[in-house]
């Protein structure tokens, strides 16, 4: 059963991009198909160092080998989720003592309309998602064999040249490592991660200093961070300010160095002049909404949605479609905020708190950074795993309650706990709609 809805989830995705005429491409997925041909013509991605460099490069790859085509991108993508999912499945399992709780997140994010859906995109966030989950599998399960480790520095450095939004976060990543048996032994798991990471990612930073004069693998932080405070719109896709200041970016300096000192003086000044407490208001009644939006890549591209109406996504031929694969999406994310709250009622026995604290600590560093980063539902992406992870061990430890296997009893508090974070998550996700602005 679980296997055919899956692949129903799937095949419904897949056939919406090829229902001629194919979907159009959005946004950032042409900047990524241009690099990518770039590439193939002259070597060069020619990419602003807003992006990192490693997705164009396996586009390419891809299109050079499929003569073009993007079902082999698709078919990467596709082979990457599910091999994602596995993990998944064991990460879960191993950290709740529940197989049950592994196979229903593991279903969770394969079942998704949205995961599903970025399969067929080109963005990089399954690409990044595999590689995140790689990391942290290799650390939790196969910590104690060095290649495994250097497997994990590898993937790691990968995963950093994908986005660099991890860059912060990557840190944390190995704590569990250096806390965890004899300090020498500790030190040196946690430092061959680390080597093996910052041999992947320094040639590029060594390259862009030589030629661009910045010493990064690429840094988007003093953009994103300016298109944040200027959001204006509480709807992830709505009221879009990207593109023009982009051009704006462009124009304000020759190059890269000189439009970041630009940026951060604009930021400066608008700080000052609107005051700490002010924008720190305005994030927090606007930017949540945008990360957790009800409104995706996949419904606002189907017809009748924002992005279809801007002249890109989905063809004539899905609009019989569009209804019912609205609706199941956005039932799907009702029911996932929902089942992460039970997580707060009903707790699994977590055999590794440490690690657990580490999943912990990335929600919260995402939550952290897009409180004041610019934030579309996409951007969400790189964390719904652990909130599969979670509503997992949520519904695994609902259903022994319904078959009596487990008895504790669960306090009121608890109980308030789950239903209050319940309802603020169903509200960020719905509510933009009920609010003016």
């Amino acid at each position: 059963m679980a296997g055919a809805w899956v692949t129903a989830v799937i095949g419904v995705v897949t056939w919406l991009y090829w229902a001629p005429p194919a979907k159009l491409l959005c946004g950032d997925e042409g900047t990524y198909m241009f690099a990518a041909r770039d590439l193939l013509a002259t070597g060069r991605a020619g990419l602003d160092l807003l992006w990192p460099p490693l997705y164009p490069h396996v586009l390419a790859g891809l299109l050079a080998v499929a003569g073009g085509s993007l079902i082999a991108v698709q078919a990467l993508q596709l082979g990457l989720l599910l091999v994602a999912a596995a993990l998944l499945h064991d990460l879960t399992a191993h950290l709740t003592g529940s197989r049950t709780a592994g196979a229903i997140a593991a279903f969770l994010l394969l079942a998704d309309p949205t995961m599903a859906a970025f399969t067929t995109y080109l963005w990089p966030e399954i690409l990044h998602v595999f590689l995140f989950l790689a990391v942290l599998w290799i650390l939790i399960r196969r910590r104690d064999h060095r290649g495994w480790l250097a497997l994990a520095g590898l993937a790691l450095g990968l995963a950093l040249l994908t986005k660099s939004v991890l860059g912060p976060f990557a840190p944390v990543l190995v704590l569990p490592l250096l806390l965890r048996g004899p300090r020498g032994r500790s030190l040196a798991s946690a430092a061959l991660v680390a080597v093996v990471a910052a041999a992947v990612v320094s040639p590029v930073a060594v390259a862009n200093g030589l030629r661009r004069g910045a010493w990064v693998v690429s840094d988007s932080s003093r953009f994103n961070l300016w298109l944040g405070l200027n959001d204006v719109s509480r709807r992830s896709l709505e009221g879009d300010i990207a593109g023009a200041e982009y051009r704006r970016y462009l124009a304000s300096a020759p190059d890269f160095r000189g439009r970041n000192d630009v940026l951060e003086a604009k930021i400066a000044s608008l700080v000052r002049e609107r005051g700490v407490p002010e924008v720190l208001r305005a994030q927090l009644g606007r930017q949540y909404f945008r990360l957790l939006d009800t409104e995706t890549y996949l419904t606002e591209q189907l017809p009748g949605g924002f992005l279809h109406q801007t002249a890109c996504g989905y063809g004539p031929a899905t609009a019989s479609l569009a209804a019912p694969v609205r609706l199941y999406a956005y039932g799907f994310h009702a029911m996932l905020l929902v089942a992460v709250a039970l997580a707060v009622a009903l707790t699994a026995p977590w055999r590794e708190r440490a690690w657990l604290r580490v999943v912990l600590a990335f929600l919260a560093y995402n939550l952290l950074v897009f409180l004041v980063l610019h934030v579309k539902s996409r951007y969400r992406l790189q964390f719904v795993p652990f909130l599969d992870l979670f509503a997992g061990a949520g519904l695994a430890a609902a259903w022994a309650r319904l078959r009596r296997s487990d008895t504790s009893k669960v306090s009121g508090l608890r109980i308030a706990a789950a239903v209050a974070l319940a309802m603020l998550l169903l509200f960020l996700a719905f509510g933009s709609r009920l609010l003016p602005g």
